[in-house]
């Protein structure tokens, strides 16, 4: 038996050796889901073994080597160690695990860890979102600009970071207050005193983490009591020996095998990550997303409520509160499990109903309903909260509104609430004292307010909630002094007009705003979605305007005209642009083209012609019409046709003015433009992409312009669909596509060959351009972190060539192919030789 003074020598003198030998060992410790009771990642910790001694406690020689600040060699090791592991098992196409491993207040001061991470999981080619960071809560009290910085570095480049032992320091609160986190481990100390008090605490502590955004995972998990708590207040994850201890990493698995635990497929992360951010102890468990601006009337915290998932026209329930099996008590169903078969067989509620209500939950993403059967009444409100392999996810809220303790006139309140929940919004207006009063709202209505000035409604309904181009319909719409007189007048009693309004997820979608004739001195108005009612068309006219000068008409025309419209000083250099023409090609303000000329600009292959146009017209005076012409937009080829006319002052003219519209479809073209297309991208196809590349030879023939072939693939796109699943295949690739395309803008053509590879073709005037630019489309890849909302990382491979240097088409396509190859044969030599 060693002293401790001798231990801490022995370990001081072995750990280099340990580590090169390779005597410190990875153990694993499960993380499992709460809703669905799988495992769902693990946390990587370390055993020394050492041959001469045996097992050394964890606890002493990692103590031991933060005072001798060499813990940094330790974490290191872990991360390569477990990059190597999961670059073996990934290219088996094995089913992995998120792991998640502890930094060291120490391993940030001793050298620079986001670095060190980066290198091992570049180097090994590992996808971000398979590693999380954890950092203990009393690691952030020094250094505080330096961890601050670390963090934000982390999430940047696509990891997440948690914080560990969440509760266990002073200053917990203060914490949340100056980092962001994206997982809160909660210290098993609240387990520990599992008392009224404690679980009040852990309630709080999961609620208000919902509400940042933030998951929550409980360690110390030790019984199916405390398992049960967590899972009802919808604590996402669990961790602690109620389902394993730390063990090796096949040992781990056994021990899954032997406790009949499944592991969690990849594709399903996501899924089951957006059914845990709903917070089922919120008083407003309906929104799915915080918003310190959303403000919403709150119920008392006893609705009943479940979570059910319909697969191929099954049910099953994921979770449910007491107070929905409290409504299932009422009606003779004991819990949740047989909720389902006696809904099918009971008079009570036929399982047919319910069916079809999440039927049609699946299409329209919510439905609010009153049931009437067997003289009772049954309010149901569902919400879609995701969807992943034709699994639905849905919140379900179900009340039996027949109770013997309810009132008749409570009864037929919430009759009436369950009618207007067919609407969005339910207003009433009294036109005689100009205040509007709020009825109903539903989650993603505009602030709530019980009464207040009709006029500050109307500004309020209008800048917060109204698409732009929709604001001045809706402000005559709703004029106050004639909104009475125009309802009354039209021949039903209603007038209506069709709008895009913004809901809680910043999203404008159609909607029918419905104003009727409530009363004497009252209009009501109705909010509806757009497709489930006729709209009428308002027909108010637009009020003569006298005084209407040149510069009114051309804002006007500016503002309204379908033509692309631009400006050009006598040297042919931009000076402005209409919308339209910005919209065009992708522009997000005329600075990207002002000062500029078509060939500084680089959208056409061939400058000469528009060159030539422009000259005439502001040399000659001249006026083109309609010229056809071709252009590069978003990495594609389209059709234009040009008209340009000089403008004069004092007599000289001082630069043109033009227009054009796009002609691609119009011309005669459509089926060739459908045969040249890519249809899974919008990017042009193998044979569209040969066309252009026959144009730049001879635009190489005639002018002596060079261009360049670049070919892009993905290293891990089939890791990446495995991952996630074949469906996903669509999304990445557009994605990828569109990422390439915003930073070619209109330079260069862009197309898709097969499977992942995409080309593209440019001209440059400086030989440096296409090396400039082939890194810019590397780093542009690989900062893309999510695809529709999944983590993702990819590595991609990139390879170029130059016409001048094969001056033959398959000769440059092969020279491309093989330096994207040699690109994607580095990559993999760093596998073998590791």
């Amino acid at each position: 038996m060693k002293t401790t003074q001798e231990l801490e020598n022995f370990i001081i003198s072995n750990f280099d050796n340990a580590l090169k030998e390779h005597h410190i060992k990875l153990y694993f410790q499960p993380v499992i889901r709460t809703i669905s009771r799988k495992v769902c990642g693990a946390e990587v910790l370390s055993r020394w073994i050492d041959p001469e001694i045996g097992f050394l406690n964890p606890g002493q020689y990692i103590k031991t080597l933060e005072n001798k600040r060499l813990i940094h060699k330790l974490d290191s090791y872990i991360i390569w160690e477990v990059c190597n592991g999961y670059r073996k098992s990934l290219s088996k196409d094995k089913n992995v695990l998120p792991i998640s491993f502890n930094i060291s207040r120490i391993d940030f001061e001793m050298c620079d860890m986001v670095a060190v991470v980066e290198e091992a999981v570049t180097h090994f080619e590992i996808p971000r979102e398979l590693i999380n960071i954890e950092i203990t809560e009393s690691a952030l009290n020094d250094n505080s600009d330096l961890i601050r910085s670390s963090i934000e570095r982390f999430q940047s480049a696509g990891y997440h970071v948690w914080m560990d032992d969440f509760g266990a320091g002073y200053s917990s609160l203060n914490v949340l207050k100056e980092y962001t986190f994206d997982e809160l481990k909660i210290d098993m100390m609240f387990l520990i005193n599992f008392d009224t008090r404690g679980r009040a605490i852990l309630r709080a502590v999961v609620d208000m983490a919902k509400a940042l955004g933030i998951q929550t995972l409980a360690e110390g998990v030790e019984t199916e009591e405390e398992y049960q708590f967590l899972l009802s207040i919808g604590c996402e994850k669990v961790q602690g020996y109620l389902f394993g201890k730390p063990l090796p990493y096949y040992e781990f698995l056994e021990n899954l095998r032997i406790h009949e635990i499944d592991m969690e497929m990849q594709w399903e992360r996501h899924y089951y990550d957006i059914i845990g951010s709903v917070n089922v102890i919120s008083q407003s468990p309906f929104i799915f997303e915080h918003s310190d601006k959303t403000e919403l009337i709150k119920e008392m915290n006893a609705i009943p409520l479940a979570i059910i998932e319909l697969a191929n026209d099954t049910v099953s329930f994921l979770y449910s509160n007491a107070a929905f099996i409290k409504e299932l008590n009422i009606i003779g169903i004991d819990n949740a499990k047989d909720a389902l078969h006696k809904f099918r067989t009971a008079r009570i509620l036929s399982g047919n109903k319910l069916l079809k209500i999440f039927k049609k939950t699946k299409i329209s993403g919510h439905e609010n309903v009153t049931i009437t059967e067997n003289g009772q009444y049954f309010a149901i409100r569902t919400q879609l909260i995701t969807r992943e392999n034709e699994r639905y996810a849905m919140l379900i809220s179900f009340e039996n509104l027949s109770k013997t303790d309810i009132s008749r006139k409570e009864r037929l309140d919430k009759i009436l609430r369950n009618i207007y929940s067919m609407y969005d919004g339910v207003y009433v207006l009294n036109v005689t004292d100009g205040l509007i009063e709020t009825l109903y709202l539903t989650y993603d209505s505009y602030k709530y307010n019980d009464q207040i000035d009709y006029g500050e409604f109307v500004e309020n309904f209008i800048y917060q909630k109204i698409y732009i181009d929709d604001r001045e319909i809706v402000q005559r719409f709703l004029a106050v002094d004639t909104i009475y007189d125009r309802v009354c007048a039209s021949d039903n009693g209603l007038i209506s007009i069709q709008i895009r309004v913004c809901d809680i997820h910043k999203n404008h979608s159609w909607k029918v705003l419905i104003a009727l004739k409530a009363g004497n001195s009252d209009v009501l108005f109705l909010l509806k979605d757009a497709d489930t009612v006729t709209i009428q068309k308002a027909s108010d006219e637009i009020e003569d305007n006298t005084g209407i000068s040149d510069a009114l008409l051309w804002k006007t025309l500016l503002q309204n005209s379908s033509l692309g419209i631009f400006w050009k000083d006598k040297n042919r250099r931009f000076l402005g642009a209409n919308k339209v023409f910005l919209d065009y090609y992708n522009m997000e303000g005329p600075e990207v083209i002002l000062g500029k000329n078509d060939e500084e600009v680089g959208w056409h292959i061939d400058p000469g012609p528009y060159k030539s146009d422009e000259e005439s017209v502001i040399n000659d005076g001249n006026i083109t019409r309609d010229v056809p012409g071709k252009c590069i937009v978003n990495g594609a080829e389209r059709n234009i046709a040009a008209s340009k006319m000089p403008i004069y002052k004092d007599g000289q003219r001082v630069g043109l003015l033009g227009y054009f519209r796009d002609i691609t479809d119009t011309s005669g073209i459509a089926n060739a433009k459908t045969s040249t297309t890519d249809h899974l991208t919008g990017l042009l196809n193998t044979r569209g992409m040969m066309e252009i590349m026959f144009r730049y030879v001879d635009s190489y023939e005639i002018n002596e312009q060079d261009f360049y072939c670049m070919l892009i693939s993905i290293d891990n796109f089939d890791e990446i669909i495995y991952i996630h699943g074949k469906h996903m295949a669509g999304s990445i690739l557009k994605t990828i596509s569109k990422a390439i395309t915003n930073l070619c803008k209109n330079t260069c053509n862009v197309g898709r060959l097969s499977g992942d590879k995409i080309i593209i073709l440019g001209q440059f005037a400086d030989p440096c351009e296409p090396v400039r630019l082939q890194e810019r489309l590397r780093d542009t890849i690989s900062s893309i972190h999510s695809v529709d909302g999944r983590p993702c990382t990819f590595y991609p491979a990139l390879g170029f060539a130059l016409y001048s240097e094969n001056k033959n088409i398959d000769e440059l396509i092969q020279a491309s192919r093989k330096k994207m190859y040699e690109d994607h044969k580095k990559h993999m030599d760093r596998f073998d030789s590791t």
